[in-house]
């Protein structure tokens, strides 16, 4: 199921995202949406950066984490856990 997901991530969805980007951003030059090097799960969209200002503590970039619901069920911390159970 993961392989599947991962296939959709790099087909189906990069290119409905893409062509919604363009319709509104223009083509790609200022803005860019691709899958992560380090994760197949990752989408990465860095899109034009809003302040003229050089702010390097804000990363112009919007990171999609999908996944199918079974790669949840051990990625998340529950709020009851006590300290240092983890």
């Amino acid at each position: 199921m993961m392989s599947e997901c991962q296939k959709y991530i790099s087909g189906e969805f990069l290119t409905v995202f893409r062509e919604r980007c363009m319709e509104i951003l223009g083509a790609p030059g200022a803005w860019s949406l691709d899958v992560s090097g380090q994760d197949p799960n990752v989408a990465q969209f860095r899109y034009p950066a809003a302040s003229t200002k050089s702010l390097p503590y804000v990363a112009p970039q919007l990171v999609l984490e999908l996944r199918t619901h079974g790669q949840f069920k051990n990625s998340f911390v529950m709020l009851d856990t006590p300290p240092g159970a983890i």
